[in-house]
């Protein structure tokens, strides 16, 4: 028996065990395969930022490429360009302020 370093080593033999065993053939990874990856073909003409797809390049232009951020915090001065981001903050760095100003609406 190999000797394991880790439970993780022990469970990738373990598997890749059974798929030989059910007469599987396990192939290495392409080396090739980040190569071959189309590059984002979406570029824009104001800044060196390229994006995989339209709707990338489109909120880029939009919201953030030479703008100021529009999107300001309730709680705090933080200030963003893409108001999901800014949703994202506050629920991470605001929770509790918040859910005690939703219960105060909500008994109000």
């Amino acid at each position: 028996m190999k000797n394991f370093v880790s439970k993780h080593n022990l469970f990738t033999w373990t598997f890749v065990k059974r798929f030989l065993n059910a007469g599987f053939v396990v192939s290495p990874p392409s080396i090739t395969s980040s190569v071959d990856q189309k590059p984002s073909t979406y570029k824009c003409d104001n800044c060196t930022k390229s994006y995989r797809y339209k709707h990338g390049l489109w909120r880029h232009i939009r919201y953030e490429c030479g703008k100021e951020p529009q999107f300001q915090c309730l709680f705090c001065p933080k200030m963003c360009k893409i108001k999901t981001n800014l949703t994202q903050h506050m629920r991470l760095r605001h929770y509790q302020l918040m859910n005690t100003l939703y219960q105060s609406q909500n008994y109000a």
